[in-house]
């Protein structure tokens, strides 16, 4: 869902911005307003003895001219500055409309919310994303012999490390779920639905660099996602084994806050 709270904030940057420039040139501009009559300029100042009008000759145009940018400034500022009271005042009420930001204020009884809520905001609820995707990847089904908090089994440490952490953290997810990328086949170690902005991500982990076999199809797979716009930074998370052989838990933490909860 687009940030409308952050878009506001930008623009009253901007406005901000354009007015300090206006200002700053409006003190190398000489004072008065220019009026016309009869086909001729007249330059208007008040002072003590109150209005008084001064005619411009044709010699002067760069007064004229100077005269007209102090005049369109002066109603560009003026403008800016309506804008920015508009802009302030909205931004101490304005939040950005969340679907799930509404359930933690509903209390207990409506934290199970029925299906044709999530419906009526056109998103997917963390429960039927979990289950709609039920083909899973069975190469090897033998290596799932870890089981997580969640209840399923995974192939390595690390991935139980990930899989732990993602579960803590209330974050949406599905283990090894079949997609298509191009009419073929992969089956990505996690794939994650960031539920407020209805985003998905997919994260990789590569334990086993170090053979050539599983690397070369490590770079296949990681070639194939970015032809289909798969990338690092945006919607891919790619982590890897230490010396160790293993993933630092606070490096799993610190991925889950960057990139799934912020």
């Amino acid at each position: 869902m687009e940030d409308i709270r952050g878009i506001i904030e930008n623009e009253k940057r901007l406005q901000e911005m354009q007015k300090q420039t206006f200002e700053h040139r409006l003190r190398k501009l000489p004072k008065g307003k220019l009026v016309m009559k009869n086909g001729y300029y007249y330059k208007r100042d008040y002072n003590a003895n109150g209005r008084e009008e001064f005619y411009i000759p044709g010699s002067k145009q760069l007064l004229i001219d100077q005269l007209k940018e102090r005049g369109y400034l002066e109603k560009s500022i003026r403008q800016i500055e309506t804008n920015l009271l508009a802009m302030e005042r909205l931004l101490e009420k304005y939040q950005n409309y969340d679907p799930l930001s509404v359930l933690p204020k509903l209390g207990k009884a409506y934290q199970m919310l029925p299906e044709e809520c999530y419906a009526l905001c056109g998103i997917s609820s963390p429960e039927n994303f979990e289950n709609e995707n039920q083909e899973r990847n069975f190469y090897l089904q033998e290596h799932l012999k870890m089981t997580t908090i969640k209840g399923h089994k995974v192939r390595s440490k690390s991935e139980l490390d990930i899989a732990n952490q993602l579960f803590l953290n209330q974050i949406t997810y599905r283990y090894e779920p079949q997609i298509l990328i191009g009419g073929k086949v992969f089956y990505p170690d996690f794939e994650i639905l960031k539920v407020p902005e209805q985003k998905i991500f997919y994260w990789e982990h590569f334990g086993m660099m170090g053979q050539p076999e599983y690397r070369e199809h490590a770079e296949y797979k990681l070639e194939e996602y970015r032809k289909a716009g798969i990338v690092p930074w945006k919607n891919l998370i790619t982590t890897y084994d230490d010396e160790n052989g293993g993933l630092d838990s606070k490096t799993i933490s610190k991925i889950i806050d960057v990139f799934l909860k912020s």
